[in-house]
């Protein structure tokens, strides 16, 4: 967000450096004001603190209630390999673009900015906006929206149409992303005992970011390595065989999942 604000600022860091310093003095602002209300809702700490156990038994404990627990674990899976696929996003838009002038919005910088600030949009109004009739469908249903908007990007930047088609797919996947993200957390709430929930968020966490850098080593390479292009097409067929495989897993699971 801040790369893509200092291009719309036309590169006048110093306005963007008096904007940085504005929004801490806001959110210092807001935390002081707000402090009696902070303080009364900190619970109170038990006269015994709770015994921690060590990091290796808790991990061992986590992996274990997970593997148990198969709903989580597929989900968890999933997330691994969907954040494998759209982590690779903004480096292979990055190196397609260079490329393809005809996609540009003005010019490169701005395009790039754009795009990026249509994912960041898209997130965010996936988070705010609860009643938009998503929230009937199941973790694994929209995973499998997601996957579909990725497939509809790769085609966009394959077939080079129209860079509307380009923000579109972006915005959608953005938006679903943005639904997704707290129906896991809550998930984890529900189905993870209390003392439990820090280490399974840990490790869900954990298991989920580690897909980052492998998707961007593996599409970044083929864009590199061979074409944008080659890099796109690998990224749709990937994205198409995760829908089928998604599909095919909302038939097994329960539809609360």
């Amino acid at each position: 967000m801040g790369a893509t604000i200092i291009v719309l600022l036309n590169h006048n860091y110093v306005l963007f450096g008096l904007l940085n310093a504005a929004t801490f003095l806001l959110s210092a602002w807001s935390l002081i004001r707000q402090r009696q209300i902070l303080q009364t809702a900190e619970p109170a700490q038990s006269a015994r603190p709770f015994q921690r156990l060590p990091l290796r038994q808790s991990i061992r404990q986590t992996l274990a209630f997970l593997h148990h627990d198969r709903s989580l674990f597929i989900l968890s899976i999933f997330a691994f390999l969907i954040n494998l696929l759209t982590a690779a996003n903004d480096g292979m838009m990055t190196v397609t673009l260079l490329s393809t002038p005809r996609l540009w919005l003005n010019n490169y910088g701005y395009t790039v900015a754009v795009l990026n600030m249509t994912l960041s949009i898209g997130l965010i109004a996936g988070s705010l906006f609860a009643n938009d009739g998503l929230q009937r469908l199941s973790i694994m249903k929209l995973m499998a929206l997601i996957l579909a908007a990725a497939m509809s990007l790769a085609v966009a930047f394959l077939g080079q149409w129209s860079i509307g088609l380009i923000i579109a797919s972006l915005f959608a996947t953005g938006y679903l992303l943005g639904k997704i993200n707290p129906r896991i957390s809550t998930l984890l709430m529900m189905r993870v005992p209390e003392k439990e929930i820090a280490a399974m968020s840990g490790v869900v966490g954990m298991v989920t970011l580690i897909g980052a850098p492998i998707g961007q080593v593996v599409f970044l390479g083929i864009a590199n390595g061979v074409s944008p292009a080659a890099s796109w097409l690998a990224f749709g067929i990937a994205a198409f065989c995760l829908l089928i495989l998604t599909v095919m897993m909302v038939k097994k699971m329960p539809a609360s999942d």
